[in-house]
Parts: C-alpha cells; structure tokens; sequence
C-alpha cells in the first residue's frame, strides 16, 4: 500500500481523508496548520526528522485561512526547496472551486481558472483535481491506485 502526505488545514477533511486511506491499508501523515507556512515547517520537520522520509502521493489542499491560494504558495515553496522528489511527483489537487466548471482545463476566468494555471504550470495533470466539498471514499482510492 501507499504512504501517503495530506496537507490540510480543514480538520473534517482532514480526518476523513485520513481514515478513508488508512481504512483502505495506507500509512499517512496528516499536516494540519490553519496557515500554509508553518504546515511548510511541519513538512521541513518531518523530512529533518527521517531524512529517508518518502511518500508515494501527496494530498494538497488549495485553501488556507485567510489566504484562498496558500497551497500554491506551499507547493511551490516546498519545491524550490527540492522537496518534489519526496513524493514522487503525484499529487492530488483539493479545491472548492471544482465546482465552478465541469472541466478545469477548460476554466478561462475566476478562481478555478487560477487552480488551471497553477496545475499547468506545475505539470501535474488537471484529472488530479477533485473537490474537497464532496468527494466519496471510492473515488479518492481510485484516484490514489490511478497514479
């Protein structure tokens, strides 16, 4: 089964993601911090703690308290650092702004246009995306057994 990093700051989500994975068999690491750069301590201490540390997906959150974008910057902060390899490259997106359009590669304006360009630019494929409003627990496995 998978290792999996989930950095989320929504404590529901957070939990429920986190027992969906380990009900079906993955070891997980759950980062919540209400702010997206002490969850980026939080990854640094992990890492520091077993620098052998990998996992084989990551979860990332969008949203952050008071910054509606505070994944992007974690994200790309943590790959600046040369954090990337940690995870293997697979990530999976969680947004509210899902809803907005029925595909996001095809979104040209508003919020889930942003979540567009900063998974474009990320390279991570926009299939990776799913709402962390609703999502159900067979959906998120397959998602992590796809990757």
């Amino acid at each position: 089964m998978a290792n999996i990093l989930i950095i989320d700051d929504d404590p529901d989500v957070g939990k429920y993601t986190s027992k969906c994975l380990r009900d079906a068999g993955h070891d997980v690491n759950w980062i919540q911090n209400e702010y997206w750069e002490q969850a980026e301590g939080e990854v640094e201490s992990l890492i520091k703690a077993n620098p052998s540390l990998t996992w084989d997906h990551l979860i990332l959150d969008i949203a952050y308290n008071g910054d509606h974008f505070g994944g992007f910057w974690l994200f790309n902060s943590l790959v600046r650092k040369g954090l990337r390899p940690k995870w293997g490259a697979r990530e999976i997106i969680f947004t509210s702004h899902m809803h907005e359009v029925s595909d996001l590669s095809q979104a040209v304006s508003g919020p889930a246009f942003n979540v567009r360009i900063f998974m474009d630019s990320a390279g991570i494929p926009f299939e990776n995306a799913m709402s962390n409003n609703s999502f159900d627990r067979a959906s998120l496995i397959a998602k992590i057994e796809a990757l």
